[in-house]
């Protein structure tokens, strides 16, 4: 069962020295300009590929953090989840959100809950022998098992040192 918790929303940044402010993005605009993304595999990243149809962009991977500061030189543009970053660290770095014809649009985003019946044989099979045979709090044998204390007697009776077997050497100077 899927249990829808919100919408993410995607946004393009840009320093707001930066000539993109002023003007509504399009594909032609961006396409020569550098963007700062996250992740190879980010959703975002994906998303504004098939957007863009099969344009050449100058994607760089980035973190959020480097994002944000490279952004804020004025020279490139960031992608990122707008509910990611806090309004904090964009009034730090001087950015805005940039308009754009592209329809970046909203993510929905929510948690999956699986129930019993949907798990397969073996992960049930897996869970029930853990139930039933689990380790008990206290193990119900003592710390050195009998055998142990054979073999360690055995040991300690064929290597007892035989004063028979010592010999003695006396030198006299």
């Amino acid at each position: 069962k899927y249990i829808k918790l919100g919408y993410l929303h995607d946004v393009i940044i840009a320093s707001k020295e930066s000539p993109f402010v002023s003007q509504k993005l399009t594909i032609e605009n961006i396409e020569n300009q550098i963007i700062y993304v996250p992740r190879t595999y980010a959703q975002s990243v994906e998303r504004i590929k098939e957007l863009t149809q099969g344009k050449e962009l100058k994607l760089r991977n980035s973190s959020y953090k480097t994002i944000l500061e490279l952004a804020s030189s004025g020279k490139a543009l960031g992608l990122i989840t707008r509910e990611y970053v806090d309004k904090k660290d964009l009034k730090k770095f001087n950015l805005v959100e940039v308009k754009t014809t592209i329809e970046l649009g909203k993510i929905e985003f929510g948690i999956k809950k699986v129930d019993k019946l949907n798990k397969s044989k073996k992960t049930l099979l897996l869970s029930a022998a853990l139930f039933k045979y689990s380790c008990p709090d206290e193990p119900p044998v003592p710390i050195l098992f009998p055998s142990i204390l054979c073999a360690i007697r055995a040991w300690r009776y064929l290597h007892v040192v035989k004063f028979s077997s010592i010999s003695i050497i006396d030198v006299k100077t």
